[in-house]
């Protein structure tokens, strides 16, 4: 509802939206509340994320977008599906990233806005003690967002443009991306079920294993995802920056566990 609002406002105010991402976000989103409410199979929820990506690659890029799309919408959204297990988490990260790609300019910067707007609005009752929660049509919402923004400003820009403009959408996912992608890889070398519920993710294991609170975690989470952001605004630093922050985030729950470092969950 507070997308939609957004959208609205910023429509009547004269402010660029671009409709295919309010139609893309929209759509991904109902998928996201027909699952809270029936328990899609995840074939029907993978299917609905690629068609959406490769319809909105294909309007976009031809071809070559529809195949981008394919693959890149899904994995953001399921990311930020999987991560959203802690108070504040995606609320936190969704801020950083839309405050991130604010700066791109254009109607990426206005989703930018409306996605980091939608985000703050919504902390206050999800964290430090969770009131409310997203749910899978939030994390969908979120994740349809930043994926399709990301996927507009890279096709929509000049060749020699595109990775200068992808970094500010795309480089504030690291952690998102790092610890969803190295927990389906263990999962899928032990033969487990990839879309069951486990406790495996980094950011779960700063919780139960290093004995840190839900706020603590999410805030450190939002701010890391500032510090990619700010590093994607030169590509030669993000080659430095972002394996190091994501590498140091995988890293951290052994670390912290292992010297001893439980801290006061309250």
């Amino acid at each position: 509802m507070g997308g939609a609002v957004g959208v609205v406002v910023a429509r009547r105010l004269g402010v660029p939206v671009s409709a295919s991402w309010a139609l893309a976000t929209a759509a991904l989103a109902a998928v996201g509340h027909l699952d809270d409410q029936h328990d899609l199979p995840a074939s029907t929820r993978l299917g609905a994320q690629l068609a959406t990506g490769a319809l909105l690659g294909a309007w976009e890029g031809g071809t070559a977008g529809g195949a981008l799309g394919a693959v890149g919408v899904p994995a953001v959204v399921n990311a930020v599906n999987f991560m959203d297990g802690i108070n504040g988490i995606t609320g936190c990260t969704a801020v950083a990233w839309g405050l991130s790609a604010a700066g791109l300019g254009g109607v990426e910067a206005t989703q930018g806005c409306l996605t980091a707007g939608m985000a703050a609005g919504f902390l206050p009752f999800n964290m430090p003690r969770a009131r409310m929660f997203l749910g899978d049509v939030g994390s969908y919402l979120f994740g349809a967002s930043m994926a399709v923004t990301a996927l507009q400003a890279f096709l929509r820009a000049e060749d020699g443009e595109r990775v200068r403009r992808l970094l500010p959408a795309a480089a504030p996912l690291t952690l998102y991306l790092a610890d969803t992608g190295t927990t389906l890889v263990r999962r899928a070398r032990r033969g487990e079920p990839l879309f069951e519920a486990h406790r495996e993710h980094a950011y779960q294991r700063l919780v139960s294993d290093a004995g840190l609170a839900h706020w603590k975690v999410s805030t450190a989470v939002g701010l890391a995802t500032g510090a990619a952001g700010l590093a994607a605004r030169d590509p030669r630093v993000a080659t430095v920056a972002l394996p190091l922050l994501a590498g140091s985030y995988l890293a951290s729950p052994s670390v912290l566990a292992g010297n001893g470092l439980p801290v006061n969950a309250a």
